[in-house]
């Protein structure tokens, strides 16, 4: 009983930690558990690995937040002469205000599904450059997470999805 419980209460310190974090690793050293021993837990316990989900979106929603305060307001840095400072200046990131567009308006703003391999004939190419090429428009659609369909099925996951007919379910 005392066993679970302690196993309890560094679930719920991992899952504050991570509500606040977003990051697993230092989550679970806050918590005092290894990693390992924290994906475990998520792996065998449907409702721990529910909450954890919802701890990270809470956590993520909190940087997504800083993250636009930033790209909106700016941040101050400060400004030295001679070894003092003597003032501030703030600063603004375009970068980070692209990565914004590129996440909410991903029409506008993402990286586009390429269909065409930079207009290289597909039929001059050897087998393994063909090879190469499937393999990085599967890369592609993985970050994108895109259903592959194949002739004679729909790949469900695309992760495993690198030899042709692997994994598939019949239409």
């Amino acid at each position: 009983m005392l066993r679970s419980q302690l196993a309890q209460s560094k679930k719920r310190k991992f899952l504050e930690h991570l509500a606040e974090t977003a990051n697993v690793s230092a989550s679970a050293e806050a918590a005092r558990v290894p990693r390992r021993t924290i994906y475990y837990a998520r792996a065998i316990d449907p409702e721990f690995a529910y909450e954890w989900d919802q701890a990270l979106e809470l956590g993520l929603d909190a940087l997504e937040d800083e993250i636009v305060r930033r790209a909106k307001k700016g941040v101050q840095r400060p400004v030295f002469y001679q070894g003092e400072v003597c003032g501030h200046v703030r600063e603004f990131s375009d970068t980070l205000a692209m990565f914004i567009l590129k996440s909410r308006r991903r029409e506008v703003y993402g990286e586009h599904l390429r269909t065409q391999n930079d207009n290289r004939n597909l039929e001059m190419l050897t087998p393994e450059q063909q090879e190469q090429e499937a393999r990085m428009l599967l890369q592609r659609m993985r970050a994108l997470r895109i259903s592959v369909i194949e002739g004679i099925g729909v790949v469900t996951d695309v992760e495993d999805a690198d030899t042709p007919g692997q994994r598939t379910e019949e239409l």
